[in-house]
């Protein structure tokens, strides 16, 4: 007889970022191949900002939410961005985003010319 053991499900896939603004950024994935056996029970969104070496956790979200605007960062600063789907078992792998450049504050209304 042969018992399955559960285990953390595979990384969210085809994460992207879909809008930049001066302190913004609009992040959306995809479900992970593989749940692992078990349901899965969230998405957790971290950030790095570039030229520190820690990840700060932003959210733990609904499985049912694929997309999320993650809010109050530094303007015209670069992140990154990384996505981990959750089981009961555990954490995926993380999926990270490209480098992210905030645009600049006067950068963004691009129609208001003086």
């Amino acid at each position: 007889m042969c018992l399955y053991r559960a285990a953390p499900p595979s990384p969210p896939q085809n994460v992207q970022i879909i809008a930049v603004t001066s302190k913004s950024v609009t992040l959306q994935w995809s479900p992970p191949k593989s749940t692992g056996g078990a349901q899965l029970t969230g998405y957790i969104i971290e950030k790095q900002l570039v030229g520190t070496k820690t990840w700060e956790k932003i959210v733990t979200l609904d499985t049912s939410i694929t997309q999320h605007v993650v809010t109050n960062l530094k303007e015209k600063s670069q992140y990154y961005f990384r996505v981990f789907a959750e089981n009961s078992m555990g954490l995926s792998q993380p999926t990270n985003s490209e480098l992210v450049t905030l645009k600049t504050h006067a950068s963004m209304d691009k129609y208001h010319y003086i």
